[in-house]
């Protein structure tokens, strides 16, 4: 798995190449909570995975929601897209119905998502 990030008009792009896990999601997260103070600094996060093969687990869910009650004050009043082109879409679904301070939502394409973080 490959990542990278840049700042586009305000916005944190993440991007997912190759195989990725749980697990390589939870570091993404780590990297960028320790890489960027304040994430309410920017207008948002995007999270790319159109290049990405994303190996998913039932059990993956509460791994992804485990952390992100960790993290919740990093991630409160952030907007967070995903965007994705899998039936993991459901996964940002469910994760934005579970934490009501952190705005998640998925998009099939990385236009959509920027217009949504942009408002």
């Amino acid at each position: 798995m490959n990542t990278s990030i840049e700042v586009k008009e305000n916005i944190l792009i993440r991007r997912f190449e190759g195989d990725v896990y749980v697990d390589d999601i939870v570091g993404a997260l780590k990297e960028l909570f320790s890489s960027f103070d304040d994430l309410t600094a920017f207008k948002g996060l995007v999270a790319d995975f159109l290049d990405a093969e994303i190996y998913h687990k039932e059990e993956n869910l509460n791994i992804l929601a485990e952390y992100l009650m960790e993290n919740l004050d990093r991630l409160e009043h952030v907007k967070v897209a995903t965007v994705i082109d899998t039936p993991l879409v459901t996964t940002a679904i469910m994760l934005d119905r579970m934490f009501k301070q952190v705005q998640i939502r998925p998009f099939t394409t990385m236009a959509a998502a920027m217009r949504w973080i942009a408002l």
